[in-house]
Formats: C-alpha cells, structure tokens, sequence
C-alpha cells in the first residue's frame, strides 16, 4: 500500500529532478553562449585586421569570415600577420 508519505518524498525527488535538469540546462545555454560570443569576436577583429590590411572586403570574404570554425579563425588570424594578399591569408 503507497502511503502518503511515500508519494510526497516521490513527488519532491522528481521536483528535485526536474529543477536540477533545468540548472543544467540552463549552464549548458550559457557554456554554448560564451562559445559562440567569442567566435564571433574572433570573426570581427579579423574582419577588421583584414580591411585594416587590405582595404573593403568582399561579400564572400565576409560571408566566409561569418561561417568559419573556431580553428579556421585562428589559422586565418596568425596569416594575416604574413601575407601579401587576401587570397594568401586563406591559404593553408
């Protein structure tokens, strides 16, 4: 026989349950948050070292400055520092 106790520790451990599901869920949106806020600052002081170096920057360039990986960005970010044209920053 379930008693009434028994149903008011089951429903307070699901409560508990629920609300630490949903801290976590809440970390997890602010980690993925901060992830994407720093790629894209990475894309905008790129952008701007790139004009800065090169003068207006294509649609394309822009466009692909906006959809690249994290990794991309740096690699793109340390030939900046070399190359001799915007086609060579994107080399290798």
């Amino acid at each position: 026989m379930i008693t009434a106790e028994k149903i008011d520790w089951s429903l307070r451990w699901k409560q508990e349950g629920l609300e630490a599901g949903r801290e976590e869920g809440r970390e997890e949106g602010r980690k993925e948050g901060r992830r994407e806020g720093l790629q894209e600052g990475k894309a905008r002081l790129l952008e701007q070292q790139l004009v800065r170096r090169f003068g207006p920057l294509p649609l394309a360039v822009r466009e692909r400055l906006a959809g690249a990986s994290d990794g991309e960005l740096d690699s793109w970010a340390l030939n900046v520092l070399d190359a001799a044209n915007l086609e060579a920053v994107f080399r290798g």
